[in-house]
């Protein structure tokens, strides 16, 4: 039977050249409360920063898109999409390119992170109705996985943690072996580092986008605030991997600060827009 790799496909690092950027419309009121307002005048904010660089399609449920429509203003495309959660990148596809740079999209099986949120079950589909809207091949993957659990150097490793894509919650029918191959098998990856658990009290469950990522090949940033921690630099740096991988430079990334981080009061959320930390020796 023919992989997504054995394909030709592979996921690219988020660095590599693309199309458009994908944002969703916040309308959860459990997720935003009384900062609704502010979330979605800062998304809309987002968007036009982004659209001077490259396009942005903002999806938002039919009942909100004229609203979108109205703050992100003409140049954003809005897209209507029944959807319940402005979190894209954990419902949504990930694109997947090949040498020829055609593209295509997996939509993983998803669980509302571990069934946390089971009143937006609607999502569940939002990968699957987005890649038909601009007519993407969809390989659809037999397992649950959200795409801030993941991150790639584009050159063949991939970094995650095992609080995440290990827990019961996810995929308890399937051994550790057997998920490393599914996401070598859809992601054309060849080299896997194991992190041990992502923040404190996530309510992901230990989304690595929280921690750290790559900025290029070999090179991961990570949390001022972890590196301070004993605690909390002790458990993520905890990094494991059956195979033979090249050196990997860790460098430190300021944080911003958190009432809601239980490490000391800081966190580094989205660790991926970090950039040009300062290199350390570890």
């Amino acid at each position: 039977m023919s992989t997504v790799s054995s394909l030709g496909y592979r996921m690219p690092a988020e660095w590599h050249p693309h199309t458009r950027c994908f944002m969703g419309w916040p309308c959860r009121i459990k997720t935003w409360g009384e900062g609704m307002a502010t979330a979605k005048l800062a998304y809309a904010q987002v968007a036009k920063a982004i659209r001077q660089f490259e396009p942005v399609v903002m999806t938002a449920r039919p009942e909100d898109a004229e609203e979108a429509r109205s703050m992100c203003g003409k140049t954003i495309e809005v897209l209507e999409i029944p959807m319940n959660d402005s979190w894209s990148r954990d419902s949504g596809p990930t694109f997947v390119i090949n040498h020829k740079n055609n593209v295509a999209g997996i939509d993983w099986e998803f669980n509302q992170w571990g069934a946390d949120y089971p009143d937006i079950e609607d999502d569940a589909d939002f990968a699957k109705r987005l890649l038909d809207r601009y007519g993407i091949h969809c390989f659809p993957a037999p397992f649950v996985l959200e795409g801030g659990s993941i991150h790639v150097d584009g050159d063949g490793t991939l970094l995650t943690t095992e609080q995440c894509l290990l827990n019961p919650n996810r995929n308890p029918d399937l051994e550790q072996g057997e998920i490393e191959q599914l996401l070598k098998d859809f992601l054309g990856i060849h080299h896997l580092i194991w992190l041990g658990d992502g923040l404190l009290d996530d309510e992901t469950a230990g989304h690595v986008d929280n921690i750290a990522c790559f900025v290029k090949p070999g090179v991961v940033p990570k949390s001022t605030a972890a590196i301070n921690s004993g605690v909390a630099w002790s458990r993520t740096l905890r990094a494991r991997s059956t195979d033979r991988l090249p050196t990997l430079n860790i460098v430190a990334a300021c944080a911003c600060l958190t009432k809601a981080s239980p490490i000391g009061e800081a966190c580094c959320p989205f660790s991926r827009f970090a950039s040009r930390p300062p290199t350390i020796a570890l």
